[in-house]
């Protein structure tokens, strides 16, 4: 598949399977107002980054980044919480060497 095709596939695809891509997205946060806003990051990330392979399942291989971006964006905002709080305790931060141990 040609990278013209795959974006007029996925432009497609985002269109007509939105309501339920933000309602994956919305089940992941457990709030439906941000949903929205991960379908279309999304939306950007597969954009740019799905022109290199093809793609078998476009609608699945969607929803699930759907689903996983939301989860990555949570881990990523909860170990920036807890490295601001062992910071604030003085707690050293994590580095390679502490993680070898």
């Amino acid at each position: 598949m040609d990278t013209q095709t795959w974006s007029a596939e996925l432009e497609d695809i985002f269109v007509n399977q939105r309501p339920r891509l933000c309602c994956v997205a919305a089940r992941v946060l457990g709030n439906a107002d941000q949903a929205d806003d991960v379908v279309q990051d999304a939306y950007l990330k597969i954009s740019e980054a799905t022109t290199l392979f093809e793609v078998k399942q476009p609608i699945s291989y969607v929803s699930r980044v759907c689903a996983t971006s939301p989860l990555t964006a949570a881990a990523v905002r909860r170990l920036s919480q807890l490295c601001l709080q062992k910071k604030r305790r003085g707690i050293p931060p994590l580095t390679r060497h502490t993680l070898q141990r």
